[in-house]
């Protein structure tokens, strides 16, 4: 296993580095269980191989009893045409509050605005999703939070 800092010491630069290419990526996913390192045949039980496959997106997919696996197949990833590095440098740049959709159309080398329209509302909605399961309390007992509904609807606009 490689020893990769905490996600949250990293920048831009640095994550680029480490997922700079499609195997790399696949490694760093990996080390941080956004990918499985193996996958069970559903038909004899045992852990499908993995095969390099250089005429796929990611250049390799499970394999086992005639059938064949995405290695996205069940993680966050499923579905997505762009390429893993461009899925992790979306997500750090939306959480860096730098996703417009110039920047990330520049910097993730995406073509397609709709395709970074598509991933922006996702993300967003992973987000809501989160904050509605976990809801962050504030203030306590003696203390009064006092807001403005104005400005909370101004911020999101």
């Amino acid at each position: 296993m490689a020893n990769f800092p905490s996600v949250s010491n990293l920048n831009l630069r640095e994550i680029s580095i480490l997922t700079g290419n499609t195997e790399d990526a696949i490694i760093w996913c990996r080390e941080y269980g956004l990918l499985k390192r193996s996958r069970p045949c559903n038909t004899c039980g045992r852990d499908m191989p993995q095969h390099i496959q250089g005429n796929k997106t990611d250049g390799c997919r499970f394999f086992c009893c005639k059938k064949e696996v995405s290695i996205r197949e069940g993680s966050f990833f499923t579905g997505s045409k762009l390429h893993i590095w461009q899925i992790i440098h979306v997500l750090y740049m939306y959480s860096a509050q730098t996703a417009t959709v110039k920047n990330l159309r520049i910097e993730c080398r995406i073509l397609s605005s709709h395709a970074v329209t598509n991933w922006r509302n996702y993300v967003r909605d992973i987000y809501a999703e989160y904050f509605l399961r976990n809801p962050l309390k504030i203030g306590g007992p003696g203390i009064y939070i006092i807001y403005n509904k104005l400005f909370i609807l101004y911020l999101f606009k």
